[in-house]
């Protein structure tokens, strides 16, 4: 019987960390609002979860298959409305940034 709660307990281990290491190398989708990323923290949307940088749920193994798959998102009409992107000199303050990466946390 402490054999198999021991097999148990290593497997459970094993799965949570394998689980864990996962998700922390899986790229999510963003937009970031770029006037509050570039000019006044000045990380240029490397951060993490913030009120100006969003993440979708959606998660992809890879940064190319982020993009690839979130291009349709990103350029949707009610997306494009909402967070309005770069275009010309100007635009800074409204315009955000679309990307991929592994910072998120939640």
């Amino acid at each position: 019987m402490k054999k198999i709660i021991l097999i148990l307990y290593c497997s459970f281990i094993i799965l949570t960390v394998t689980n864990t290491q996962a998700a922390s190398k899986s790229f999510k989708p963003y937009l970031c609002a770029m006037y509050p990323a570039y000019e006044m923290y000045k990380d240029n949307c490397n951060g993490s979860n913030s009120w100006y940088k969003i993440y979708f749920p959606d998660i992809y193994a890879s940064k190319t298959a982020c993009m690839r798959e979130s291009d349709k998102l990103f350029n949707h009409h009610v997306i494009l409305q909402l967070f309005p992107d770069y275009k010309k000199p100007g635009d800074e303050i409204k315009a955000w940034v679309a990307g991929c990466d592994t910072l998120w946390y939640y």
